[in-house]
């Protein structure tokens, strides 16, 4: 029987299963790394330049794919699997230091909704 907290989250479209699999099938080490996930400000780093930049400079895409690629990191271990494309797409959108930014946005709107959505399941199972 599953628990509350894993029916929640394969509600939400969370790869539950194969991010346990890397938790060793430990519940609590997972809810442990989505807090931490959770507190991490690289989301609201990435946030802020795509959202206050019409156009971005080399610079901002170095940063946006930092931001985006870290993000994609720990979204694909935790099974986070919208949250996971969408980074993945905007960090390969500004791999090569430029990027329009309105793709970049576009994806990135999608991206906080996602993270947004799995705020909202995490606030009533952690």
């Amino acid at each position: 029987m599953q628990s509350e907290f894993i029916s929640a989250l394969s509600g939400a479209g969370v790869d539950v299963k194969s991010a346990l699999s890397r938790m060793l099938n430990k519940e609590e080490m997972y809810k442990k790394f989505l807090r931490k996930f959770r507190e991490d400000t690289n989301i609201y780093q990435l946030k802020d330049i795509v959202e206050n930049n019409d156009k971005f400079s080399s610079e901002d895409c170095e940063k946006i794919f930092h931001y985006a690629h870290t993000i994609k990191g720990v979204a694909g271990n935790l099974g986070l699997t919208g949250i996971y494309n969408e980074s993945s797409y905007i960090s390969e959108a500004t791999r090569n230091g430029s990027a329009e930014a309105s793709d970049v946005k576009t994806h990135f709107a999608a991206l906080f909704d996602e993270y947004n959505n799995l705020n909202v399941v995490l606030d009533g199972v952690l």
